[in-house]
């Protein structure tokens, strides 16, 4: 009968049960048989009940092998400043200085120009320099279209185109000769002591008044006149003076010429002319 080998499976577990013994060969004539296969092998019992834990086994002292590195944690928030610490000591003494070298170094890279300054104060002028020789006369100009005749413009006003205004008076003790209409003021056969008064109107400057005095009656005839001078007629120019008596024969005429002067603020009637 062939022994039939009992493989154990699984820890502490149960001895199953025996197989079935395998058929017994035939006796074999003459040398002895073959060994007859094995037997399959029996099916697993049920599982045995668990056994006592086993004593806790002594320590190993081999160390084991090093576990991969973790990943990194997120970095921890900041803590508090720390106070500041003292102050340390002052550094040595300073080191005797050094032999100036000799060798020339690098130049160095040219600087960016500097900001201009503030302009200084102006210099004092020049001595003037000798003038210039005369350049040579350009050539004359080609003579201009000659333009369109302008329009004939407004008569005149003054007294060289029209004929002078005469105005006459006779017989009277004084008169006030208009200067914006008359040009030559005839007194006739006047009142002895006549004041002749200062013309009304606006004069111009240059502006010509003449006053004649005549006699129409028979004979000789003597009379005083009064010239007013203070806003009116003057003589102050060299030249003839003004009469304060005038004796007239039959058809004597007297004329006085004045004209009326702006210059130095004078504003006066001048007389620059008289004749008997």
């Amino acid at each position: 009968m062939l022994a039939i080998p009992i493989i154990q499976f699984g820890p502490t577990g149960g001895t199953g049960p025996q197989g079935t013994q395998g058929t017994q060969g035939s006796i074999g004539i003459g040398l002895p048989g073959l060994q007859g296969n094995q037997g399959t092998q029996g099916s697993l019992g049920p599982t045995g009940v668990t056994g006592p834990q086993g004593t806790q086994g002594s320590a190993s002292t081999v160390t084991g092998p090093t576990g991969p590195q973790g990943t990194q944690g997120t970095q921890g928030s900041l803590g508090p400043t720390g106070a500041t610490g003292p102050q340390g000591s002052q550094g040595g003494p300073q080191g005797t200085q050094g032999s100036q070298s000799t060798a020339i170094g690098v130049q160095g890279t040219q600087g960016t120009q500097g900001s201009l300054g503030p302009t200084g104060a102006t210099g004092a002028q020049g001595v003037q320099g000798t003038q210039g020789s005369i350049g040579v006369q350009g050539t004359q100009g080609s003579i201009g279209v000659q333009g369109t005749q302008g329009s004939q413009g407004s008569a005149g006003t003054g007294n060289a185109l029209r004929s002078p205004v005469v105005t006459v008076v006779s017989g009277v003790t004084g008169v006030v000769p208009d200067i914006s209409t008359t040009d030559i003021e005839d007194l006739i056969n006047i009142a002895s002591g006549c004041t002749i008064y200062a013309p009304s109107g606006t004069p111009n400057n240059g502006q010509r008044l003449v006053v004649r005095i005549a006699n129409t009656a028979t004979g000789a005839t003597s009379y005083s006149t009064t010239w007013v001078e203070a806003t009116g007629f003057t003589a102050r120019l060299a030249g003839p003076t003004l009469p304060t008596r005038t004796t007239t024969g039959t058809g004597a005429v007297h004329h006085h010429e004045f004209m009326y002067n702006t210059n130095g603020a004078m504003n006066r009637w001048c007389l620059i002319l008289r004749t008997s």
